[in-house]
């Protein structure tokens, strides 16, 4: 049996607009992501070994969304239920309404890991999953037959997370696919790239303010001057990922309200940019900084 009162879009949480999330952040970052959510609204965020998990309602599942820049991945619990066997994994999978939780027409795959369980094939489970969600939705997933790990080909698209260990399985849904540490504007990476999310990080815990100078002497690919600088310009970290969020079928275009207030903090920003101190990265490679050229126009 599958106990209903824990697969959460038919529990009290969703009752009342609350959903269980986990946002994801590099190892040694969970008490900066606390702070930060904390500092975005987030009501008691739990750190916890990988990121942090929280209660939030929708419109500050967006907020995150668009303003954390310490983020890795931000992940909505689905449901949790117990799964000894395929018939137990796909009665508890069919229960999710799935109509309200990917918006129709996007496109979705499958994640699996599985550990000390009784289900151990994760391709056998990946199938299933893939069937009860296909069945549900009416649309077919990217790809099909792929676990954690396995390489997507580039494909960005919602990933559905299920998560098997002692035989109870976790299912959660993660809109950006790719990862919102990914601004998208990084395309020219360089040679040992710095990631976004760890720059943010950098800035933060190293006390840097958005009035400050800063010098990065040997920038690379730019990462660490252009978060600084777009900081100091109003431009939330998640700007060009935050659209992927609709993917989620409960983002709403209430949402946009927030979204709105983010731009205009932004020009506000932008007005006194000029008057702080200088942000300079440079490099003893030309080819760097063409690189970083190219990247801080795609950042604005």
């Amino acid at each position: 049996t599958v106990r209903a009162a824990e697969v959460y879009d038919g529990a009290a949480l969703a009752a009342k607009k609350q959903h269980q999330v986990f946002c994801a952040c590099l190892p040694g970052l969970e008490s900066a992501l606390a702070a930060e959510l904390e500092s975005l609204g987030v009501a008691t965020p739990n750190a916890i070994e990988g990121g942090v998990e929280f209660l939030a309602d929708p419109q500050t599942i967006h907020r995150v969304t668009l303003r954390s820049g310490v983020v890795a991945s931000l992940r909505i619990r689905v449901a949790k239920f117990d799964a000894r066997h395929f018939k137990q994994l796909e009665l508890g999978l069919s229960k999710v309404k799935w109509g309200r939780v990917i918006a129709a027409g996007s496109p979705w795959r499958v994640e699996v890991t599985c550990a000390r369980s009784r289900l151990y094939h994760t391709k056998a489970v990946a199938e299933r999953v893939e069937r009860v969600v296909a069945d549900a939705l009416g649309t077919p997933p990217l790809e099909t037959g792929l676990v954690k790990g396995t390489s997507h080909a580039g494909h960005d698209g919602l990933v559905i997370h299920l998560r098997l260990r002692r035989d109870r399985c976790v299912v959660s849904v993660e809109p950006s696919g790719l990862g919102l540490h990914r601004r998208g504007w990084r395309l020219d990476a360089g040679s040992a790239p710095l990631r976004e999310d760890l720059a943010f990080a950098m800035l933060s815990l190293g006390g840097w303010e958005s009035h400050m100078s800063l010098l990065d002497p040997f920038c690379g690919s730019g990462t660490l001057v252009i978060e600084a600088a777009r900081r100091r310009a109003g431009i939330p970290p998640g700007t060009e990922r935050i659209a992927e969020l609709e993917r989620w079928a409960e983002a709403s275009a209430a949402n946009v309200t927030a979204w709105t207030r983010a731009q205009a903090e932004r020009v506000s920003a932008a007005a006194t940019a000029e008057a702080d101190g200088a942000i300079v990265g440079r490099d003893i490679e030309e080819a760097q900084l063409e690189a970083a050229r190219a990247n801080a126009s795609r950042a604005g």
